[in-house]
């Protein structure tokens, strides 16, 4: 039985072969030559957003080091502690930081995206800590699988719908990049 790509993967793959790319036997190196620079990208889905980014001309980096977000948990109650002495109530928040997939810059300045294949519960959890203790950011779920059941009842958008988590798909980035941008 023969797939059918939609539009945008089609696309896609028509556009990569106008870049200067490698594809490596490794499953964490695809590597394309943008502008003066070369960027290497964890997975195939990062490297068809950046593509897709550079197709519509919004400046962006990749994994800018200038762009960690600070967010906080509570660390787990584990009953071991009693024997130190330790109550619940000596627990405290512990402290992470977030490095975001892509920054968008020029015009789209401010606005994040994270892509998301696989959508574990710890990222799940991670996601709404980042999002509300960092309500002034614009971050935008990009999801490979939006109807995957992440939750025995729940599909990936249906999530991040009952979150508030701004998400899309990549045949809907370019759009929800600009409904964003425009605040609505």
């Amino acid at each position: 039985m023969k797939i059918r790509k939609n539009v945008t993967t089609a696309k896609i793959e028509r556009l990569k072969n106008t870049y200067n790319y490698t594809k490596s036997k490794q499953r964490s190196a695809n590597r394309i030559i943008l502008g003066d620079g070369e960027l290497t990208f964890r997975s195939e889905f990062e490297f068809n957003i950046a593509i897709l980014l550079d197709h519509y001309n919004i400046d962006f980096e990749y994994e800018s080091q200038e762009e960690y977000l600070l967010y906080t948990k509570k660390a787990k109650w584990n009953k071991h502690f009693e024997r130190f002495g330790l109550t619940k109530e000596d627990m405290s928040d512990v402290h992470h930081l977030y490095l975001p997939d892509f920054s968008l810059k020029g015009e789209y300045d401010g606005i994040l995206l994270e892509p998301k294949g696989h959508f574990s519960q710890q990222d799940r959890t991670k996601m709404i800590n980042i999002v509300n203790q960092n309500k002034d950011k614009k971050i935008i779920m990009v999801l490979y699988s939006p109807r995957a059941k992440v939750t025995t009842k729940l599909k990936a958008e249906e999530w991040c719908d009952k979150h508030k988590i701004e998400h899309c798909t990549i045949e809907k980035l370019y759009e929800k990049i600009k409904e964003v941008k425009n605040g609505k």
